[in-house]
């Protein structure tokens, strides 16, 4: 089984969020040998764009994320990222997921489900307040 976990923040920035989608990320890989893939924006620009633990892969995308502080802007500009990265995970990389865990609803929450919806995978939603 593989499952992709889209999240609006994740390590090396800390906080409820990350450390949520880090404990299921690893319980699963280690308790049911699942992949798990981790799309998240650059939250810190020293993050590495792509990193592998295990069965863990994390890929980072949309680099001006951390550094635009207009939040109409920002959140425009995230959901298309997100929609065109997740086209080039599904379509030119070749990968297929069996559940997508959406964390959240309004930031790469609806390009999420409207992918997720064209290529047939379900989703769950995970909201945090």
């Amino acid at each position: 089984m593989h499952i992709l976990i889209v999240t609006p923040t994740y390590y090396p920035r800390v906080g409820g969020i990350e450390e949520c989608v880090k404990n299921l990320s690893q319980y699963l890989a280690e308790k049911y040998n699942v992949k798990v893939t981790i799309l998240t924006p650059f939250v810190d620009k020293n993050s590495k764009k792509y990193e592998k633990f295990g069965n863990i892969e994390i890929y980072r995308f949309f680099r001006l994320y951390s550094q635009i502080e207009n939040k109409p802007l920002k959140f425009f500009l995230c959901n298309i990222a997100t929609f065109f990265y997740l086209l080039y995970l599904f379509i030119f990389k070749n990968k297929r997921y069996d559940i997508v865990n959406i964390h959240t609803v309004a930031l790469m929450g609806l390009p999420s489900l409207i992918l997720s919806k064209l290529f047939n995978i379900p989703v769950v939603f995970t909201v945090h307040h």
